[in-house]
C-alpha cells in the first residue's frame, strides 16, 4: 500500500497560464464571450492546484475539472465554426454536450450534498467523506479504463487489421477499403505496431491502472466494484440502482429528463426529429442547416450547466485541499 502515487504531481502546461483571456473575450460576443469567461474562471480555479501532489483525491478533482473544461471548450469550438453546412450537426452535438454537462453535474452532486454545494457552503466536517467520494470516482474511472485495455489484449481485437494496412500488397483489398471506408490509398500510412507490441502496450496500460487500484485510498472502492455490478459512478457511491430520471428528480432536476432523453436519442440515432423535419406540403427534408439563434440558444443551455459545474468544482477544491498535499 502507498499513500501517494510515486513521485508525481499535478502538471499544468505553462502555455495555459499565458492565455490572453482579456483580448479573447473582447473579440467575441454572445454565448462565445460567456463561454470564454467560464473557461477563464475555471483557469483561475485551477491555479492553486499547481502545488498539489498526485494523491487520488487531487487526481479525481482534476479529472472532474477536465471534463467540465472540455465541455465548455467543445461548445465554444462549435460556435466558432462559421460554415453554414455544419449548422444541423452543430445543434446535434450541442444537445449531446448538454447531456454530458448534466451527467457531470449529477456526479458532482453525488460527491457533495447538492443543497449545501449549490450555495457554496460545504460543511468542513464532511471534508474527509467528500475526499473519499473523489477517490471512489477515480477508482470507478480506473476500473472502467483497465477493462477497456483488457479487451485490447484479447485475440479477437488483436486479430483486427488496421484500415488500409496489409502485410502484403493486395490491390483488390486496397480498392475495397477505399470504397467502403473512404481511405485514400495514396496517403502514406505510418508503420503499425505488430500484434505482440499492441498486446504488450495494452497489458502495460491495464496493469498500470490496476496498480493504481492498490492504493490504500482506492482499494476499498475497487473491492466494491469487484463485488457488485456497478453501471455508473452515482450507483457506486449511493449504493442504489435508480434510473437517471429518478436521480434527476431526487436532486430537483426532473424537468431536465426529457431534454436528457432527446440528447440520448441524438447520440443513438433513435429519434426522427433531430435528423429530419416535415415541411408541410413541401414534404420532408434532412436537418442540415441550423439558424444562428438556435445555435446560441443550445450553447446557452450547455454554458449554464458548465458554469454551475465550475462553481461546484471551486467549492470542492476548497474542501479537499488538505487531502491533495502528501503528508
Amino acid at each position: 500500500m502507498t499513500t501517494v502515487l510515486p513521485n508525481t504531481t499535478l502538471y499544468i502546461p505553462d502555455a495555459f497560464w499565458k492565455i490572453p483571456w482579456d483580448s479573447i473575450i473582447s473579440e467575441r460576443s454572445g454565448e462565445s464571450k460567456r463561454l470564454v469567461r467560464v473557461l477563464e474562471t475555471m483557469g483561475d480555479t485551477l491555479k492553486p492546484c499547481r502545488n498539489w501532489d498526485a494523491t487520488p483525491c487531487a487526481m479525481a478533482w482534476l479529472l472532474l475539472w477536465s471534463r467540465n473544461f472540455g465541455i465548455a471548450q467543445s461548445t465554444l469550438a462549435l460556435l466558432e465554426c462559421q460554415l453554414v453546412i455544419t449548422g444541423g450537426g452543430r445543434l446535434q452535438m450541442l444537445e449531446i454536450l448538454q447531456r454530458q454537462a448534466v451527467e457531470l453535474l449529477l456526479d458532482l452532486m453525488v460527491i457533495a450534498d447538492p443543497k449545501e454545494a449549490s450555495i457554496g457552503n460545504i460543511n468542513p466536517r464532511q471534508a474527509e467523506e467528500i475526499c473519499d467520494r473523489h477517490c471512489a470516482y477515480l477508482a470507478y474511472c480506473a476500473k472502467s479504463e483497465s477493462r477497456y485495455f483488457g479487451e485490447l489484449t484479447k485475440n479477437y481485437t488483436l486479430a483486427a487489421v488496421p484500415s488500409g494496412m496489409f502485410e502484403h500488397n493486395d490491390s483488390n483489398a486496397l480498392r475495397l477499403i477505399d470504397i467502403l471506408w473512404g481511405d485514400d490509398d495514396e496517403i502514406e500510412h505510418p508503420p503499425q505496431p505488430k500484434r505482440a507490441e499492441r498486446r504488450n502496450f495494452a497489458m502495460g496500460e491495464r496493469n498500470r491502472l490496476r496498480r493504481w487500484l492498490e492504493h490504500e485510498d482506492l482499494v476499498r472502492w475497487d473491492h466494491e466494484l469487484r463485488r457488485r455490478k456497478i453501471k455508473s459512478f452515482p450507483a457506486l457511491v449511493s449504493n442504489d440502482h435508480i434510473s437517471v430520471r429518478d436521480r434527476l428528480k431526487k436532486y430537483g432536476l426532473g424537468w431536465f429528463y426529457p431534454i436528457y432523453q432527446r440528447a440520448s436519442a441524438v447520440a443513438h440515432g433513435s429519434y426522427i426529429g433531430p435528423f429530419m423535419e416535415e415541411l408541410g406540403e413541401r414534404g420532408f427534408a434532412p436537418f442540415i442547416l441550423g439558424l444562428d439563434d438556435e445555435l446560441e440558444r443550445e450553447a446557452a443551455h450547455v454554458r449554464r450547466f458548465a458554469h454551475n459545474n465550475a462553481f461546484r468544482l471551486l467549492q470542492l477544491r476548497k474542501t479537499i485541499a488538505d487531502f491533495c498535499i502528501a503528508a
